[in-house]
Order: structure tokens, then C-alpha cells, then sequence
């Protein structure tokens, strides 16, 4: 009985593994065609922003700005990628461009999309641990809260920022 109970927890953790794999799978392809951000405005914007928190001289490659049709809000890439949904460059003012960029690059600096993913795996592996699920739910919160505080200080736009926060919500 318990070398059964154990090869069917490593079933379901075997599982689950291969679940969150095929979902991050999924979500990637969702983003193809992913394309590199040509609007010189944005692209400077996105440049400065780097330059200006001092993270230029630490990234082994260069910072990529990237654009989907599919996407609804920004995503952070642990790759050192942000990319942005098209309407972001339709939809918002630059201040609120601005905005938004910060708070994504943000999260860069703070390395929460390496910290999420790996919240992720240790709940699919330890699936009897309720509790990872409110750490990691805990962890994104407070991440976001945090990236919205320095976005808030580095754009010097408080306003702007919460207009882009709740257009994009609204996506």
C-alpha cells in the first residue's frame, strides 16, 4: 500500500510537471510572431529607462523590446525581454508608455520572472504543499506592488502610471 500511495504521488507530480511545461509551452507559442519594437520614440524611451537605473553595465546581452498581437498585458521575460502588446503604442500616451515600460523593467531588476518560475515548478513538484500556492500568489502581489512603487519614482508620474495600469487591466 505505501509503495503504491508513493509511485502514484510521483505519477501525479510527473503530471503536473509535464502540465506546467506544456502551458509554458503554449503561452510562448501564443506570442509568435514576436517582433522587435521599431517606434523610435518607444525604443528611446525603453533605452533611457534602462541607462537611467543603472542596470546597463550589469546584463550580459543587450535589454530586447519586443511586440505581440496576442498579448494583453506586458510580460517580463527572465531572457532580459519585455514585450509589449501592439496596443500599447496605440492605446496609451508616452507618459503612460512610460509607465508601463518602467514597471516591466522593473520586475527585470528585481528578477521576479526567475523567482515566479521557480515558485511555479516547486508547486508542481511539492503538490501536497497548499501553501507554496499561497507563497507564490503572495510573491506575485508584492512584486507587483513594488514594481508599480519604482515605476512610480522613475517616471516621476504617478498619474500616468495608474492610467496605464488601469488601460491595461482593462485589455
Amino acid at each position: 500500500p505505501c509503495e503504491q500511495r508513493d509511485e502514484m504521488a510521483r505519477l501525479y507530480m510527473l503530471l503536473l510537471l509535464t502540465l506546467r511545461a506544456v502551458q509554458r509551452q503554449r503561452f510562448m507559442q501564443a506570442l509568435e510572431p514576436r517582433q522587435e519594437v521599431t517606434d523610435e520614440q518607444l525604443v528611446a524611451m525603453w533605452q533611457q529607462l534602462i541607462e537611467n537605473s543603472g542596470a546597463s553595465e550589469r546584463l550580459q546581452r543587450p535589454a530586447r523590446l519586443t511586440m505581440a498581437t496576442g498579448l494583453h498585458p506586458p510580460v517580463a521575460f527572465g531572457e532580459g525581454e519585455v514585450c509589449i502588446p501592439e496596443r500599447t503604442m496605440t492605446d496609451l500616451t508616452p507618459a503612460q508608455q512610460r509607465g508601463v515600460l518602467a514597471h516591466e523593467w522593473a520586475h527585470h531588476l528585481r528578477r521576479d520572472p526567475h523567482w515566479l518560475l521557480g515558485l511555479r515548478w516547486l508547486e508542481a513538484l511539492f503538490f501536497f504543499q497548499p501553501l507554496l500556492r499561497v507563497a507564490r500568489v503572495h510573491q506575485s502581489d508584492a512584486a507587483e506592488g513594488l514594481c508599480d512603487a519604482w515605476a512610480a519614482r522613475h517616471t516621476g508620474s504617478r498619474k500616468a502610471l495608474a492610467q496605464s495600469l488601469v488601460t491595461v487591466a482593462a485589455w
